[in-house]
């Protein structure tokens, strides 16, 4: 049996008829109705979405902002600020910076003079430089530069035993009052010693070896390592050896090697003390020999060394010369470098 179909006017009056509120039963609600209330949901999940997204930017352009890659004030701000923090960064670098130098010719200080030796005969100590530096030259006084270690150096040893301090310009004082000299290896002033060549060094050790034979000092002591490498690669190959036996020879610190020591000798530690070679003068004087110290630079450019390490170098060049003077030092086994013609 068919049901009757409903006309027209039964279904506009269905359609406007409205829902009544107390209706809380889904059985009691219209098709119409149950697709909006299964709608909201799935429309909140999509806010929630939308809203999470949108966090997200807001999060990406703050934090573009703080790193300066956005347009924004702030990041231009931020961008000026590290413009002006990196010149004051280069220039302090820059200043920390020490510039190499290397070898200028003569004519790049001829307007400097050299300075005058302060020398006599059989001093306890003849004090080598390397070389005049630009202070010392400008004042000529030997040490002159205000940074210099020398002259306090020589004070707190006790080398000198002047209530004070002496100053550079009492440098020519030093022969009379304490039997001390004054020389440097090369004669023509410089910034810095690498601006000199080694040929200036080698040419100038037999002009020092003729100040050693005429003023016969009882040490040469050299301020500067370098100056000392200088002089013993000239005279390494002249030295005469002393006659040694089949199972020794002659190490680094002037006392002869076994087999087992000579390789280790060989790899030894430079020392800053006296050196394995000696002068021996003629018959018929009172300083029969010139041993050779070797102290650091003074300078304070030379920071391996401090001022408490070269002043204790110093106190050691005062004990070898105590003990050279009273014949403690026994230079038997040293070898023996001979005139230079």
């Amino acid at each position: 049996m068919r049901l009757p179909i409903p006309t027209r006017s039964v279904r506009l009056a269905k359609a406007s008829a409205p829902a009544s509120p107390k209706l809380s039963s889904d059985a009691s609600s219209t098709p119409d109705e149950s697709q909006s209330e299964n709608s909201k949901p799935r429309a909140g999940k999509l806010e929630s979405k939308r809203v999470t997204r949108t966090r997200s930017r807001v999060a990406a352009t703050a934090k573009e902002t703080t790193l300066g890659v956005s347009g924004s004030t702030s990041a231009r701000k931020l961008d000026v600020k590290f413009e002006e923090r990196k010149p004051v960064k280069l220039e302090r670098i820059k200043s920390r910076t020490r510039i190499k130098r290397g070898y200028a010719p003569p004519e790049t200080y001829a307007h400097l003079e050299p300075l005058q030796d302060y020398l006599k005969e059989e001093l306890d100590i003849l004090f080598c430089g390397i070389n005049p530096g630009i202070q010392s030259s400008k004042s000529g006084h030997h040490f002159a530069h205000v940074t210099n270690h020398f002259w306090r150096c020589l004070h707190d040893s006790g080398l000198t035993d002047a209530p004070e301090r002496l100053h550079p310009s009492e440098n020519h004082t030093l022969p009379e009052r304490f039997n001390l000299g004054l020389t440097n290896i090369v004669a023509r002033p410089s910034a810095e010693a690498a601006e000199l060549s080694k040929e200036e060094f080698k040419a100038a050790v037999p002009e020092l070896f003729a100040k050693i034979a005429r003023y016969r000092p009882r040490i040469m002591c050299f301020v500067g390592k370098q100056a000392w490498e200088a002089v013993e690669s000239v005279v390494r190959p002249r030295a005469v050896y002393p006659i040694q036996s089949d199972d020794e020879s002659l190490g680094s610190d002037g006392i002869p090697a076994t087999p087992k020591r000579r390789r280790r000798s060989k790899k030894a530690k430079f020392q800053f003390d006296i050196q394995p070679y000696k002068v021996v003068h003629p018959d018929g004087v009172s300083v029969h020999e010139t041993l050779f110290f070797v102290l650091p630079s003074t300078s304070a450019r030379v920071t391996t060394y401090q001022l408490a390490d070269k002043t204790e170098l110093f106190r050691t060049l005062k004990r070898r010369l105590e003990e050279v003077k009273s014949g403690a030092f026994d230079t038997s086994r040293m070898a023996v470098i001979p005139p230079f013609k």
